[in-house]
């Protein structure tokens, strides 16, 4: 199965964008990605096989694939033609402390469905034919029209409970005492932490940090902050050229070995192998 690194279709604008048109005996193989994925069939049928789940769909229907689910689609006639948008939720968020909850439900691989069928769903697809069409033309305010959209569609999945407020997993008392410690670690990742200042955060031992830290996440402080490192590293490949040794560094790894077998840990690749997928896509 390919890990697949998704790459945003616009500079300013971190989301996929793509159309495809099928031929007979296509299909795209098993892939998986930390994006959530909205599919449209705009002519034909098209088979979607999302994780244990197939879906047959046609002209008009849209699909939701949650983050990080295998999926594959085939056509099941002639002529298909689909449009898919590929984004992450947390790239679209400004609040700091609503940001921290969604990369804390990536982590904790917080997945209410793996796939799911929208029918007669003329507000969403009217949300993804604006995002088509400004793609395309790219006239003036283009990128504006596709971000207004995408906030939109988002909003749509929330209201709908295609997607549950992110805000839903911050609600348990474990989480609400640990979310200064998730602060502090969005804000102090790129240098060393200990044990003992981390539990000084919330003025408690660090034997009984750990417990209260792995009741609310359901993994270790180390694990976390690796995860949040190695989320802002993804951000450093796309916006500089740095080595790969000075993002290691950046994002408070003091070893790039140990930060290549982090990073492979989490995306299924090497930082070397990811740059490249990144470049090839911009250079398309």
């Amino acid at each position: 199965m390919k890990n697949e690194i998704v790459s945003a279709s616009l500079p300013n604008t971190l989301a996929h964008i793509e159309w495809q048109k099928f031929s007979p005996g296509d299909i795209c193989r098993m892939h998986v990605h930390d994006e959530i994925e909205l599919l449209k069939v705009s002519t034909g049928r098209l088979k979607c096989v999302v994780g244990e789940e197939e879906y047959v769909l046609s002209q008009g229907q849209v699909l939701f694939i949650n983050s990080r689910v295998p999926h594959y689609t085939t056509p099941v006639e002639g002529n298909t033609e689909q449009i898919f948008l590929q984004f992450r939720i947390d790239n679209f968020i400004d609040d700091p402390v609503s940001k921290i909850g969604t990369v804390l439900a990536r982590f904790s691989e917080y997945t209410d469905r793996q796939g799911y069928v929208i029918n007669d769903c003329p507000e969403l697809c009217g949300y993804i034919d604006i995002i088509q069409k400004e793609f395309f033309s790219k006239e003036d305010g283009y990128e504006e029209y596709i971000k207004a959209a995408i906030y939109s569609i988002i909003g749509y999945l929330s209201r709908h409970h295609v997607i549950e407020n992110h805000n839903k997993l911050l609600e348990s008392s474990a989480i609400i005492r640990i979310m200064p410690v998730l602060e502090y670690i969005d804000q102090n990742y790129f240098r060393e932490i200990s044990l003992d200042e981390i539990s000084g955060v919330l003025n408690i031992n660090p034997y009984y940090f750990c417990r209260l830290f792995k009741s609310a996440t359901g993994s270790s402080f180390c694990e976390y902050l690796n995860f949040v490192r190695i989320s802002k590293s993804e951000k450093f490949f796309k916006t500089n050229d740095k080595s790969i040794m000075e993002i290691s560094l950046d994002v408070g790894f003091s070893s790039v070995t140990y930060f290549n077998r982090i990073f492979r840990k989490y995306k299924g690749c090497t930082p070397t192998v990811y740059r490249k997928a990144q470049n090839a896509e911009n250079a398309e």
